[in-house]
């Protein structure tokens, strides 16, 4: 079989590219090289179309195909012509060993796809994609970091936090949980306050919102944070991206990864746990998840380890960008 550049993703969000794998019927070799030029060249006059390569095996039985187009109006209208102008022809010559995608997909060139017989993205299995807030999608650390004097003193803080909320049971008010914490990390509890104060300098991740612009038109988005229903609406603004769905720990009654946060989400989307996605921002959403049967990615930005008696996430990189394109 022929290789060609197995590893060329499309490279900005809204690019969509296949590989498609070729059989060159017996005696039909040269009326396909026929073929094949015209289609190159019909190509190179269509807009939108970034790449057109076709490669031959040495013997001549195989065909490497690689096409990627600027968005997926583009590869539509590719689709459209070809099957106008050369599909027929095509399927007397050659026949599909495989099909792969990469990209996403509009939902109306997801549906040509498939037809055609193709094996979409990991991702394109879901009809909604939950986050959390507070790290997948937004820097707290930074933040946090900045309100304790220091990188060390804020992490202490964030430790304290999370085992709190981890172990509280019932919805405690976020705001007296964060105050509790830096007086266990031995800090001024009006820290409490003075994050508080600075809550509206919490930055997105570099890559958050045009990932969520472009994902928002392929999956219903939502929002699950271990936060008060003030501060986690607050918070959620800085994104710039509307949410179908944003539940807090305080609407939900309960802290993640308690299910009752994530059944709340479910039942507002009126979705099964197999048609969403959760991407993590804390390993103990992983525990969450797992809890009610949700598939997780998890957004390690800081490099945490796994929390004890979590599974680990079907993916797991150190950037929303890696993550997505893994």
């Amino acid at each position: 079989m022929v290789d060609l550049q197995d590893r060329l993703p499309p490279q900005e969000l809204a690019e969509v590219a296949w590989r498609v794998e070729l059989a060159v019927k017996p005696g039909q070799l040269d009326d396909f090289r026929v073929l094949n030029r015209e289609m190159i060249e019909h190509a190179a006059h269509e807009n939108g179309v970034l790449d057109y390569r076709r490669e031959f095996s040495p013997d001549g039985r195989f065909v490497a195909v690689y096409e990627r187009y600027a968005d997926s109006s583009a590869a539509l209208e590719h689709l459209r012509l070809f099957r106008e102008k050369f599909a027929a022809r095509f399927a007397t010559m050659v026949e599909r060993c495989s099909f792969v995608v990469s990209g996403r997909p509009s939902a109306e060139l997801k549906s040509l796809l498939e037809h055609f017989g193709a094996t979409l993205p990991d991702l394109l299995r879901y009809r909604a994609i939950l986050f959390d807030l507070l790290t997948a999608l937004l820097d707290s650390w930074t933040l946090w970091n900045r309100v304790a004097g220091g990188e060390q003193a804020g992490r202490r803080w964030r430790a304290q936090y999370l085992e709190l909320t981890y172990g509280c049971g019932p919805y405690q008010p976020y705001e007296a949980l964060v105050e509790q914490a830096a007086h266990r990390a031995g800090l001024d509890a009006s820290l409490g306050s003075d994050l508080e104060g600075a809550w509206n300098d919490i930055a997105p991740w570099e890559e958050a919102p045009g990932l969520l612009r472009e994902l928002a038109k392929t999956h219903r988005l939502g929002i699950v944070t271990n936060c008060s229903e003030r501060l986690g609406r607050a918070a959620a603004r800085r994104l710039g991206v509307p949410f179908e769905v944003v539940v807090t720990a305080e609407r939900a009654g309960f802290y993640k990864p308690e299910p009752a946060p994530y059944r709340l989400a479910l039942s507002e989307l009126n979705l099964t746990n197999r048609e969403v996605l959760f991407v993590a921002g804390s390993g103990f959403d992983l525990i969450g998840t797992a809890r009610v049967g949700l598939d997780a990615y998890w957004h390690n930005r800081v490099g945490l380890e796994l929390p004890p008696g979590a599974p680990r996430p079907r993916r797991e990189a150190r950037s929303l960008t890696e993550l997505f394109d893994a």
